[in-house]
């Protein structure tokens, strides 16, 4: 019973911390949408790029939103 209960624990956490597939999606001011593909990401790491799209759009449009 020990090991199943140990093999579920390990399962559920390699799902957890699996690479994924992200879109970070911009928004500008002028209503045009771009669409950055983010793959083989953790969500924290796919967040963070998408931050620093951000960042670097807002030289161009200061409305410009960007998200996961």
């Amino acid at each position: 019973m020990k090991k199943v209960i140990v093999v579920g624990a390990l399962a559920v956490f390699a799902l957890a911390s699996c690479k994924k597939d992200y879109t970070c999606a911009c928004k500008f001011s002028d209503g045009a949408t771009l669409n950055i593909a983010i793959t083989k990401a953790k969500k924290k790491d796919a967040e963070s790029s998408c931050s620093s799209a951000e960042t670097t759009y807002k030289i161009v449009d200061a409305g410009v939103k960007c998200s996961i």
